[in-house]
């Protein structure tokens, strides 16, 4: 969808929201402290996405926002790549994205939005 000076967003293929992205920086980081001289390119990135997603449906659009990275317990996990996850709450304008309980109770999300179609809805957003 978009990318900053060594950080990115894409919508997954299989999306759990629609219009939902992942935010992960080009480079392998553990953790947001680590990421610290890029933060001015996550700042842009952020701006650059929130304002897409608010043109979208041409007003704001309400979102969860939330952020894995290494644990710390002072382990070395040098597997850990810090990135975050941003579900939008609307599937169209003023509608909003219900989860279903067989979506809970499953785990298994039904998206009414092809996860393509939502990347090139926000690309030329």
């Amino acid at each position: 969808v978009a990318g900053h000076d060594g950080w990115r967003a894409w919508v997954p293929a299989a999306a759990s929201w629609p219009y939902g992205l992942v935010i992960a920086p080009r480079d392998h980081v553990g953790d947001l402290p680590d990421a610290e001289p890029s933060w001015p390119a996550l700042a842009a990135l952020l701006v650059d996405l929130f304002g897409r997603l608010d043109r979208l449906f041409d007003a704001p659009m309400p979102y969860m926002w939330w952020w894995h990275q290494r644990p710390t317990d002072g382990g070395d996990w040098p597997r850990a790549h810090v990135h975050a996850h941003v579900a939008p709450l609307l599937r169209r304008p003023g509608t909003p994205r219900f989860v279903a309980a067989g979506e809970l109770g499953s785990g298994v999300y039904f998206n009414p939005v092809e996860p393509a179609a939502a990347a090139a809805a926000l690309r030329d957003a």
